[in-house]
């Protein structure tokens, strides 16, 4: 999938590094669900660890830019609109190794490129690919993505 990336999210991104350790991993719905946008987000912590606020997020997300999917990654502050309207449903944990893995399989995936479908099947994919296979560990847990989406698909209608 293109990355479309602009240099506002290349600064940010620099300034507001992904961590390492574990995070939790989330489905954000944005406002307007069932038709509004979703996003692939993990917290990034500010520069004063001690504080129990995050900076914000670090997302993955898909758009229709010129008639093809483009994949974004980018940090969107703690305290901005976006983020505040957002309703979080968790994926579950994944260290940075994975992190990244995720966002290279949201790069590579060339079925969400083609435009069949929207943001929510883009991510529902992105998400199903990143899944454990058989005797993995790292990735996330196939029952619990399935109850995820799920909850999400629910939440959005809820939301509506």
């Amino acid at each position: 999938m293109l990355l479309h990336q602009n240099a506002f999210d290349t600064e940010n991104l620099a300034a507001h590094p992904d961590p390492e350790g574990v995070r939790m991993v989330y489905i954000a719905l944005g406002p307007g669900a069932p038709d509004g946008h979703w996003w692939i987000v993990w917290k990034i912590p500010g520069s004063d660890t001690s504080s129990p606020s995050p900076a914000g997020y670090k997302c993955v997300e898909v758009f229709l830019h010129q008639t093809i999917y483009s994949l974004r990654v980018s940090f969107r502050r703690f305290d901005g609109y976006t983020v505040n309207k957002w309703a979080l449903v968790a994926l579950g944990e994944l260290d940075l190794l994975h992190r990244n893995a995720l966002v290279q399989v949201a790069q590579d995936d060339e079925i969400n490129e083609q435009g069949n479908g929207n943001c929510q099947s883009c991510v529902k994919r992105i998400v199903e690919l990143s899944v454990n296979r058989a005797g993995q560990r790292g990735g996330f847990d196939r029952e619990r993505v399935k109850n995820a989406i799920r909850n999400a698909e629910a939440l959005a209608s809820a939301l509506a």
